[in-house]
């Protein structure tokens, strides 16, 4: 039997695609091997070891050159291997990916990885934009043997739809949309529950990993119906324009979400400040929507995740914003305003803006000179020092003036320190107020831990402010 080896970089959430994918190798006749890898070289050698007929890998923007050089390697060592490359890179950038593998898969790849092990496709671009296929169940056994701490984490994730309705200027929609907006039929989405329930008994949470959850109302009726038979909590992602409870349909959708199961959402606020959101990010909202949206589901029970960018591009024609480390400060006073009156969130994530060459965002980072690169320098994660160059401060209708090299690198420090503590300094009373403190220092444990005491202590409960 050919053998495949499906494999994708390391990280904390499962692998679905990959799962999906393994199943139809195992229909074509084909035995599936799945691998997460740090490093390529590990994968390379893993490679060696396994000695497959083919080999898949799911491609992201920042790790692309690795995934490259990998499969440049692993043709040389293996000349007869079939080489694939798929993902979100591979996807908007099939014409790069095609000069380092024989096929180069755009969006769904159920169709098209059955196309390629069946040899009724010659090596190329295979983009089915058209092709409707519900996924097959994943085989969670296969990866969970051997990614043992997957197996036995308490949550597993599950995808109920593909796509995203919205366009945001940093994400690929706002480039093509590849991936249509498709919801699954709730009986596929329900056997799945039920094979990964098998799999896996000792779950205690679901985590859908779709963009925007339970859009469609009756979709959403059918699903509380059937999923709360499980008796088992879900976690979703979605956007605040969907729960704000405004409209007498977002209320119902929040009812029938808590009806299902729901304990948690996860809400991106991305800047508190609303002309950047609305100029620079396409996210039309205002801060009372995540006032009045966090205070109804507050009353309603759920724990609340929000997401946010730091450094972020500032306004750069006619929008007056704040720059540098005070917008992103500011970010961080709205979490904790939103906590002192919402009581959510229950916490806040934050990561490093990266500008992915080819959105609507990459292309205002170039014309107004945030960022002029061809992200051949773009970080493996969104968790890396910013690549961006940032203005003093804003100066008018253009920019006049930039940070210099020793400002620019104290900024990016200072980011990195306020990424790392985001989320506990969320939770804080006046959490902004120790944080400008706590970026002026190295932002150790110890730096913080001291800082804390005198915060809590000297700030918030004698309130000394010297």
């Amino acid at each position: 039997m050919p053998k495949i080896l499906l494999a994708a970089h390391e990280s904390t959430v499962e692998p679905l695609g990959l799962m999906y994918l393994a199943t139809v190798a195992r229909q074509e006749g084909w035995e599936p091997v799945i691998r997460m890898f740090s490093f390529p070289d590990d994968l390379y050698w893993e490679c060696r070891r396994i000695d497959p007929d083919a080999v898949g890998l799911t491609s992201y923007t920042g790790g692309h050159a690795d995934d490259y050089d990998l499969l440049g390697l692993i043709k040389e060592a293996e000349k007869d291997i079939i080489t694939i490359l798929g993902g979100p890179h591979a996807s908007y950038f099939p014409a790069d990916c095609l000069e380092h593998a024989d096929y180069v898969v755009v969006g769904n790849g159920i169709r098209p990885l059955r196309d390629i092990l069946s040899a009724s496709v010659k090596p190329g671009i295979l983009h089915y934009p058209d092709a409707d296929d519900d996924l097959p169940l994943p085989d969670r056994l296969l990866f969970y043997a051997s990614h043992e701490e997957h197996g036995r984490s308490p949550i597993k994730s599950v995808i109920a739809s593909s796509g995203c309705p919205f366009a945001c200027t940093y994400c690929y929609n706002s480039m093509k949309k590849v991936f249509p907006n498709r919801q699954r039929p709730v009986a596929a989405v329900i056997a799945e529950v039920a094979d990964l329930l098998k799999a896996s008994p000792d779950t205690e949470m679901i985590y859908f990993q779709d963009d925007v959850f339970g859009a469609g109302l009756e979709w959403l009726r059918e699903f509380a119906d059937e999923f709360m038979q499980w008796d088992i909590p879900f976690h979703a992602q979605t956007r605040f324009e969907m729960v704000h409870p405004n409209s007498k349909i977002n209320r119902e959708r929040i009812r029938l979400l808590r009806v299902a199961g729901c304990t948690g959402l996860t809400l991106a606020i991305e800047s508190a400040d609303g002309l950047i959101r609305e100029g620079v990010l396409n996210r039309k909202m205002n801060n009372e929507v995540f006032f009045t949206t966090l205070k109804y589901l507050s009353l309603n029970g759920f724990a609340v995740r929000t997401e946010q960018m730091l450094g972020l591009p500032c306004g750069a024609t006619n929008l007056w914003t704040e720059t540098g480390i005070d917008a992103d400060l500011k970010t961080l006073q709205l979490n904790v305003e939103l906590r002192e009156r919402t009581r959510l969130p229950t916490m806040a994530w934050a990561s490093v803006f990266v500008p992915y060459k080819g959105t609507k965002i990459w292309e205002y980072c170039d014309e107004h000179g945030f960022y002029t690169g061809d992200n051949s320098d773009a970080p493996a994660t969104f968790f890396e020092e910013s690549r961006l160059r940032f203005p003093k401060e804003w100066t008018g209708p253009r920019i006049m003036e930039w940070m210099d090299d020793d400002e620019l690198a104290e900024y990016r420090r200072q980011m990195l320190v306020l990424r790392d503590w985001f989320s506990t300094l969320a939770l804080i009373p006046n959490g902004d107020v120790l944080a400008r403190r706590l970026i002026e220092t190295d932002g150790g444990e110890d730096d913080f831990q001291r800082l804390l005491k005198t915060h809590l202590y000297d700030n918030e409960l004698y309130g000394v402010t010297k």
